[in-house]
């Protein structure tokens, strides 16, 4: 399912108000892999039923009207330097160009990317923007989309990187951050790649599976890896990763960990315009869920502790 959750700038100790999306809103399906936001405003959702457009009321689908398949299994959005719009199928990837000056998601006409290598089925297909192109995973193997004169070019990562064999496998997640891609693999592997060369962190011991399902990076510049019993955090600088265990893992379902991270980072600073929505305390912050039947949970941030009461 969808929700949107909306945090009134003035809000000081009140609920967060939200609202769940469904098949009457016009999600026909509510496995919802992941959505990101476009340069017109508009949310575009993947779901395992293909691509929908959010227009603030309702889902819109986007199908043959847009150059689209009439169904097939969405795995990834995404959207260039350039501002073009690519969607990842688990078997095809499409481009529509220039999206800024698109209105509607009616205007919008996506074309088959289907240059260099050709793609294997991937249903965990995963894909981040990365310099001038975007780093697509192609089950056990990296690649890499890149516009030249004649359109988007499909090539092995490693080999648009200079690289002289492919360390570039068994990759199930990706993070980019600037010049720097991140890589965790299914073996438990974190590794940066800025240049022609693979650097692995040195991590400590991990309780298997430690497949790394997810890598986010804080504004702090902190990297939290994701397996499905524990957070890997490795600090910025010479600070020593370390490993914590996830509350209540044993009750998640192993194939939706890519929908259990969340990074969040206090504002700081005076002036900043969270400092509003703070208990008053420059390093104490309160968040309030409150779920069907009158159950409210309250985690109360304080510097580095978490509390929960309710």
């Amino acid at each position: 399912m969808a929700f949107v959750a909306v945090m009134s700038p003035s809000a000081h100790g009140q609920t967060i108000p939200t609202t769940l999306y469904d098949a009457t809103s016009g999600l026909s399906n509510l496995s919802v892999i992941s959505a990101i936001e476009l340069p017109t405003g508009q949310i575009l959702v993947v779901t395992q039923h293909g691509f929908f457009f959010f227009d603030g009321r309702r889902f819109l689908p986007a199908g043959p009207r847009q150059g689209l398949p009439a169904a097939g299994v969405g795995v990834g959005a995404a959207v260039t330097r350039q501002g073009d719009l690519i969607l990842a199928y688990a078997d095809m990837i499409y481009v529509a160009y220039n999206i800024a000056g698109t209105r509607s998601p009616d205007q919008l006409h996506f074309l088959p990317i289907d240059r260099g290598h050709p793609l294997g089925h991937d249903s965990h297909r995963k894909i981040v923007p990365w310099h001038d192109g975007l780093v697509v995973t192609d089950r056990d193997r990296l690649l890499f989309i890149q516009k030249d004169a004649t359109g988007e070019r499909i090539s092995l990562l490693a080999k648009t990187l200079g690289m002289r064999d492919d360390p570039l496998t068994d990759v199930s997640a990706l993070h980019a951050d600037g010049d720097t891609l991140w890589i965790g693999t299914s073996d438990g592997r974190l590794c940066a790649v800025s240049g022609p060369t693979l650097h692995c962190r040195s991590l400590p011991p991990m309780a298997k599976p430690r497949q790394l399902e997810a890598i986010l990076q804080d504004r702090d510049g902190t990297v939290f890896a994701r397996t499905l019993h524990e957070l890997v955090v490795v600090p910025r600088g010479t600070t020593a990763p370390h490993v914590e265990t996830i509350p209540h893992a044993e009750r998640q379902y192993e194939n939706y960990q890519h929908l259990l991270t969340m990074s969040w980072s206090p504002p700081r600073g005076a002036g900043h315009p969270g400092r509003r929505r703070s208990t008053g305390h420059p390093d104490r912050w309160k968040l309030e869920i409150r779920y069907p039947g009158r159950r409210t949970i309250r985690l109360t941030v304080d510097g580095a502790s978490v509390r929960q009461a309710g």
